[in-house]
């Protein structure tokens, strides 16, 4: 769905069921011709009946709305004023699949790294589980903050995943799982950056003034 709130395969199935390429982009169907739209549209035969052609009318009416650029698409949040929060939402999807530039990661992808181990506390190699969960500041954090938002010691969670999940399976209302989500994504995103200005900058903050700015900013959030 990019146009309005279906998709326009099932807005205009007649049309669709024409179409000799069912996942062609749209972009491939047009050609810009004196500052004007030509669309070539690959039927397995032309709309021919009534219904055939109101619907492509409609298609087209549709698309000529539509401002069509030749950028590639981007990940947006409905909130933009708040691009802290769609960087935060990236950066934990990107880690739960572990594909954040740790310095194991780079290294198996062929970039030359010296060392691989933690350059926070320097114990264990640098994986996206450790330096976003398992690190000794980590953790700590995760502690400090699973008991600022009254999670039951007794409740654990070994991975950034883990941890998103068990908000979830919590007895909690779906107003407090929303905003505890938040707060976890901020706690993780903020444990990465304190990461990257320790390695480029070779300064760590501790986890008492990590955990108080994540406090900080998330009742900027809820405010908001």
């Amino acid at each position: 769905m990019w146009i309005r709130d279906e998709s326009l395969r099932d807005k205009f199935p007649l049309v669709y069921r024409l179409a000799k390429e069912k996942r062609v982009k749209v972009k491939d169907c047009y050609r810009l011709q004196n500052g004007g739209r030509l669309w070539d549209w690959a039927w397995s035969r032309a709309p021919s009946t009534d219904p055939e052609k109101q619907q492509m009318t409609g298609l087209k009416d549709l698309l000529m709305e539509q401002h069509l650029t030749e950028q590639g698409d981007k990940w947006l949040w409905k909130d933009e004023d708040r691009p802290g929060f769609s960087r935060c939402n990236m950066f934990v999807w990107k880690a739960v699949e572990g594909k954040i530039p740790t310095t194991t990661h780079l290294r198996s992808r062929g970039v030359a790294i010296p060392s691989v181990v933690c350059k926070v506390f320097g114990f264990s190699d640098e994986t996206p589980k450790h330096v976003l969960r398992t690190c000794c500041l980590a953790d700590l954090v995760w502690t400090q903050m699973c008991s600022w938002v009254k999670i039951p010691s007794n409740v654990k969670a070994d991975t950034l995943k883990g941890l998103l999940c068990m908000v979830n399976d919590l007895p909690w209302s779906k107003e407090k799982k929303k905003a505890m989500h938040a707060v976890f994504l901020l706690t993780a995103w903020s444990i990465w950056q304190n990461r990257n200005t320790k390695v480029f900058k070779g300064i760590s903050g501790s986890a008492h003034k990590l955990v108080e700015d994540i406090k900080d900013c998330s009742y900027k959030w809820m405010k908001q």
